[in-house]
């Protein structure tokens, strides 16, 4: 299943470098996705192309406002393999993610939401999902520096743009 992921990957290598970080970050929501909600074929492939691009823009704009050039890469990605269908929830997955508030119109999107918080929050927020379940898909999935990108671009963006450090977070 993780396999998908790198698959949607694979042109976005060079851009994203030796940070596989990411990658790892985007296997490991979609497990505990998996461990929240049972998914329909057609919901695992929308939250499984939501999941490879939600954050891409990072990389391949180098910038920590990265949420419009990640749903364009995700809007481009639907459009080359016919899924057009898919377009509202995969956009609203990648554009809310950071939503500090609950996504009532969109379940898909609120999964997102969650198994994301979970990851960044190191799995301090769980959702329900057991601690030694967490410790486990960590495991499986090394962090290998995830965190400290982000920290990383955070710095950055306060730096160039100090009264908007965090422009990704949404109400």
């Amino acid at each position: 299943m993780t396999e998908k992921i790198d698959t949607i990957l694979q042109p976005y290598l060079q851009s994203i470098g030796d940070d596989i970080g990411y990658i790892n970050h985007t296997k490991r929501m979609l497990l505990y996705a998996l461990e929240l909600k049972e998914l329909s074929d057609e919901e695992l492939e929308k939250f499984i192309i939501a999941l490879a691009f939600h954050d891409l823009g990072i990389w391949t704009e180098q910038s920590f406002d990265y949420l419009a050039p990640s749903v364009e890469l995700a809007k481009n990605y639907l459009k080359e393999h016919d899924k057009i269908a898919y377009t509202n929830d995969v956009v609203q997955m990648i554009d809310q993610h950071h939503k500090i508030t609950p996504i009532t119109d969109n379940d898909l999107a609120e999964l997102f939401r969650k198994v994301d918080l979970i990851d960044v929050s190191w799995g301090v927020k769980s959702f329900g999902i057991d601690k030694k379940r967490i410790n486990e898909i960590q495991k499986a999935f090394a962090n290998n520096g995830f965190h400290m990108t982000l920290i990383k671009w955070f710095w950055k963006q306060l730096k160039h743009k100090p009264l908007r450090p965090m422009p990704m977070l949404k109400w």
